[in-house]
């Protein structure tokens, strides 16, 4: 019994200490980047982003820094090496590169265009509505404005608090793995970029990307609206898409 107790005992203290390892090993290698903070209106749809896309579940993170709209092919090829070089399955792209997104599919009840394998439909998802057009060029400059601006300081004083992994995708998934004690979870990386505001004030644009462990990734632009004082996401415009089934 003593022995059986001691080889527990032993097992437990050599997962723990490759689990300090791995957090202290990523903090030491990939340290987080130095960037002036985006402003308060920004912050609030960074907000609200992070609700939209249920940013409290466990293996969600964001890059702490913006990083602007760029060519899908170019990002392609850091996401097939990012997971390892495996050969895509699945390729989906949508409207001209570069260029302002004008027709938007309006998901109800907030349903994210990234649920691991997108863009298929999900069991149980909500039906998507009809989709409608709006003309974003005039506010589409700053989202592909190549400032790098931290996110971090939006969610210090917020509610709900994001997590962020600035690091290497592949040392985040083998952490999830090991404080998961082997089992699979889903692990999805976001990064966002500048948010593009309406003349109106009431009209925001953002582009996000995420690339998850199934393996999976994609881009979507996010039109928002404000309703009431509060930004709230009201269509969403894929722009490619990549992943397993």
């Amino acid at each position: 019994m003593r022995s059986t107790t001691t080889k527990l005992v032993a097992v437990a203290v050599v997962v723990a200490a490759l689990a300090v390892g791995v957090v202290v090993g990523q903090r030491a290698l990939d340290p987080a980047p130095a960037a002036p903070p985006v402003d308060a209106a920004a912050c609030a749809v960074y907000r609200s982003f992070h609700a939209h896309v249920d940013g409290t579940r466990t293996g969600v993170y964001f890059k702490s820094t913006t990083q602007s709209f760029g060519p899908p092919l170019r990002r392609m090829a850091n996401v097939v090496e990012a997971v390892g070089g495996s050969r895509p399955e699945r390729h989906d792209e949508q409207g001209v590169i570069g260029s302002a997104p004008k027709r938007f599919r309006h998901m109800a009840g907030g349903i994210d265009g990234a649920r691991i394998v997108p863009p298929a439909p999900w069991p149980g998802d909500t039906p998507v509505r009809q989709p409608f057009d709006m003309d974003t060029s005039r506010f589409f400059q700053p989202v592909k404005d190549n400032n790098s601006m931290s996110i971090k300081p939006c969610f210090e004083t917020a509610t709900t608090r994001a997590k962020f992994h600035d690091g290497s995708f592949q040392h985040l998934s083998l952490r999830e793995k090991l404080f998961a004690f082997g089992a699979h979870r889903d692990v999805v990386v976001r990064n966002v970029s500048p948010v593009g505001f309406a003349a109106d004030g009431r009209h925001a644009l953002l582009y996000g990307e995420y690339l998850c462990n199934v393996p999976c990734a994609g881009g979507t632009f996010y039109l928002f609206e404000k309703r009431d004082g509060t930004w709230t996401v009201i269509g969403e415009s894929p722009n490619w898409a990549w992943g397993h089934h």
